[in-house]
């Protein structure tokens, strides 16, 4: 008895351990919801935004201190983030000498944040040691439990202030698409995130929401047809009864309606920038586009791996006589290939869709969530600074891929 007990124990000791490692990986990423609690402060006169970077900072800190057992299947992510470093470094000497490229130490933290960050939440979370899967995804569960718990009150709060004129800006962003999916098995639920999100004002976040609804709606379709078809029917009927009580929400919408069927497109998009228009339709992402095309105009070759580190386009929204330089885009993809390039961005972008691919399961929420992070880094600048974002994509990786043997028997 004392020899099995004895070779029971570390087993049962080690898998409580990686059990609290991951937990305490989870309860760290819990403090993204500190930003959109410090935007209400802020709405309310009490300046601590500058603790949101601080708090960015916490976060990755506290989960590369996690790092576990390094290994030989890390050095590709050693030899990229080298790589990458090794091309900044060279920027930063040999293109700065030769031209304006409106230089900011100011933006030098941001680059490099940037193109550490990722890395070093990969080699994190991949060198964890193995673990059962119903305890990630028990502990991913857990996850999004908590974030729903602490958001829903602050969205409430936040709707009162806003309705009851104490705050007048109608929008607050709050990353829905890190946990909602865990929930989409509840059609209630789906409805409760879908008011509590328009609550909030925010075009971006229902519009991405929308799609990983509509990924994991596609899945139901096929397991579930007839129950499907119920809900549509519903669904269509509870818009079109609510529609005069959800006009109050939807006023952005209608006003972009109202704007969109107006706008002359004849010299394309890019034609309306700096109108009263595109910042209704866009909220001056257009014009970051429009920068960084000019920015790459008067310096052509640095398109291919990008601006040097500290770099800044000009940002101009003439409708309000503003002008100001920037190192990034809400663009996340046109943020990349501003500081890193297009074909660096170009392989990223590859490398993320084609793991996508492989491990595209609508019913999974794991996966969806993944599939929200690309789509939300379309409208905001999550991936180029967020280590909560980059956390989950490498749990989708470490945890959410299907193996060589799981791919064989799909075959």
């Amino acid at each position: 008895m004392t020899e099995v007990t004895a070779n029971i124990t570390p087993t049962r000791g080690g898998k409580a351990l990686r059990m609290r490692r991951i937990r305490l990986i989870l309860a760290l990423c819990l403090l993204d919801v500190l930003a959109p609690i410090l935007v209400v402060l802020n709405y309310l006169g009490i300046e601590l935004l500058f603790l949101v970077n601080l708090n960015q900072l916490l976060i990755f800190g506290s989960v590369v201190a996690l790092t576990q057992s390094l290994s030989r299947k890390l050095l590709p992510i050693f030899f990229l983030a080298g790589l990458m470093l090794a091309i900044s470094i060279l920027k930063m000497f040999l293109l700065t000498s030769s031209g304006n490229y409106n230089f900011t130490g100011s933006a030098l933290g941001p680059y490099f944040f940037s193109l550490v960050m990722p890395f070093m939440i990969f080699i994190s979370i991949m060198s964890q040691r193995k673990v059962d899967l119903e305890v990630v995804h028990s502990e991913l569960y857990w996850f999004a439990k908590w974030y729903s718990l602490i958001v829903i009150p602050l969205v409430l709060i936040y709707a009162a202030l806003h309705f009851s004129g104490r705050i007048s800006y109608f929008g607050l962003g709050i990353n829905f698409h890190y946990f909602a999916p865990f929930f989409f098995q509840r059609y209630s639920h789906v409805l409760g995130f879908a008011i509590l999100i328009l609550l909030t004002g925010k075009r971006a976040v229902l519009l991405n929401y929308i799609v990983q609804f509509f990924f994991f709606f596609i899945g139901q379709i096929k397991r579930v047809p007839v129950k499907a078809f119920l809900v549509l029917i519903i669904a269509g009927v509870g818009i079109a009864v609510a529609s005069g009580s959800l006009s109050i929400l939807l006023r952005r919408f209608y006003l972009m309606y109202e704007v969109f069927r107006d706008v002359d497109f004849s010299d394309g998009l890019l034609g309306i920038a700096n109108s009263y228009q595109a910042i209704i339709l866009f909220g001056g992402r257009l014009e970051e586009v429009v920068g960084v095309i000019q920015y790459f105009t008067q310096h052509p070759n640095q398109i291919w791996l990008g601006s040097p580190p500290g770099a800044n386009f000009i940002w101009s929204v003439q409708q309000s006589d503003f002008e100001t330089l920037k190192s990034f885009t809400h663009f996340t993809w046109l943020g990349y290939i501003f500081r890193f390039g297009l074909l660096p961005t170009a392989f990223l972008i590859s490398f993320l869709l084609y793991i996508a691919t492989k491990g595209a399961d609508t019913n999974s929420p794991l996966w969806i969530v993944f599939l929200g992070l690309l789509t939300s880094a379309t409208f905001g600048a999550n991936l180029l600074y967020s280590p909560v974002a980059w956390t989950l994509i490498a749990f989708y990786v470490r945890y959410g891929l299907p193996t060589s043997s799981q791919m064989k028997g799909k075959l």
